[in-house]
């Protein structure tokens, strides 16, 4: 894996945390769409977190099913993704 890709990445990832950790502090849980913001947004924060664990231990950018590279151009769009295509992510069963 590219170091100019993981620090790109690294770069994107705690750049959106901070993004979305200030949406949830301010955005109200009184009623049901901020509920389902607030609730998508924590799933969203716990993936990139998860990333930033990766990027430390050596392993981002890889799938975490086959161990096959992620395509760079989806590491780019979706910095936090744990494998090439959205059907192999199942985020119940990988933590």
């Amino acid at each position: 894996m590219k170091k100019s890709l993981i620090n790109d990445c690294r770069e994107k990832l705690l750049k959106l945390k901070s993004e979305h950790e200030e949406v949830l502090n301010r955005t109200p849980s009184s009623n049901e769409i901020s509920y389902l913001i607030r609730q998508r947004k924590q799933v969203i924060l716990s993936e990139i977190n998860l990333a930033l664990i990766r990027i430390k231990e050596g392993t981002f950018g890889y799938c975490q099913r086959t161990g096959d590279p992620i395509n760079e151009r989806r590491l780019i769009a979706i910095p936090w993704t744990r494998s090439n295509t959205l059907e192999e992510e199942d985020f119940s069963k990988v933590s």
